[in-house]
């Protein structure tokens, strides 16, 4: 976030300091000379790690790491019979329920879809 905020302060552009942060990072993996199949795919995350900051703001970005965090390092699994799998569906359940209280406090109030759209 900082080196995103440093690119903005620098540049006084927003394209380029998206462009120019997702450039610094790159240089950093071609410099670990990792397969390229590993950076393509890195870069593209950067891209979206920048589009969240962007749009979205720093509390977006860190649901993002929370979220990210939670799929990658618990255990999920279809085999509803195994000792671990409750705890893959309890972070998919956290992950639901945090998403669905949100979607409630954003629309305050609101229905989801309004009058309008039943209009014919």
């Amino acid at each position: 976030m900082f080196t995103y905020v440093l690119m903005r302060r620098l540049l006084r552009n927003r394209w380029l300091a998206m462009a120019g942060f997702i450039f610094v990072f790159s240089v950093q993996l071609i410099m670990r000379s990792t397969p390229i199949f590993d950076i393509a795919t890195n870069v593209l995350g950067l891209a979206v790690l920048v589009f969240v900051i962007q749009e979205f703001g720093l509390l977006a970005l860190i649901v993002t790491f929370f979220v990210s965090n939670l799929v990658s390092e618990l255990p999920l699994t279809p085999q509803f019979s195994a000792w671990y799998a409750w705890m893959g569906w309890f972070a998919v359940a956290l992950i639901v329920a945090l998403t669905a209280y949100a979607m409630h406090t954003s629309l305050a109030g609101h229905p989801l879809f309004g009058a309008a759209a039943f209009d014919d």
